[in-house]
């Protein structure tokens, strides 16, 4: 039986990334930002399922959450300090993309359509950190990692 080994190199990551956005090759513009924000959202689930199961949240206090509402407290329960660094990351490129994003789009588009492909390069960068902070969790809850190692005061 081989050892599977429970390292996640940057080589693996950037692997597996890259098999991710190979699908986004084949969707047009607004279908890769819904499934950015799809993404996005989904994390945002998991990481309340994770409050829910865990620390069995109330569902009335869970729903009113934001994503950023879930990082912030589950970083408060001992979540591991570079994952949270990277929610917080996705967290600010959600903000962007949800709030600003498609407007910038449409204002490049209205100048001339030849502009269009300009927005093309920061949705590309938000579904690279969509994906690489799925591929992260998918690990780091698959080994039971996405929590500090509490020392032993003796």
């Amino acid at each position: 039986m081989k050892r599977r080994d429970k390292t996640l190199t940057q080589k693996r990551l950037l692997r597996k990334i890259g098999r991710s956005m190979k699908r986004y090759n084949k969707l047009n513009f607004l279908e890769c930002y819904a499934m950015f924000m799809g993404k996005a959202q989904l994390v945002e689930f998991a990481l309340k399922k994770i409050l829910l199961k865990r620390y069995r949240y109330g569902e009335k206090k869970r729903d009113k959450m934001t994503l950023g509402g879930a990082i912030a407290e589950l970083e408060r329960l001992g979540m591991r300090k570079d994952f949270v660094w990277q929610l917080r990351q996705l967290n600010k490129c959600r903000i962007k993309m949800a709030h600003g994003f498609l407007a910038d789009h449409l204002h490049l588009v209205a100048l001339d359509r030849r502009f269009a492909h300009l927005s093309r390069r920061p949705l590309q960068e938000a579904l690279f950190r969509v994906e690489e902070t799925i591929h992260v969790f998918d690990f780091l809850n698959q080994n039971r990692m996405l929590y500090q190692r509490q020392r032993k005061a003796y």
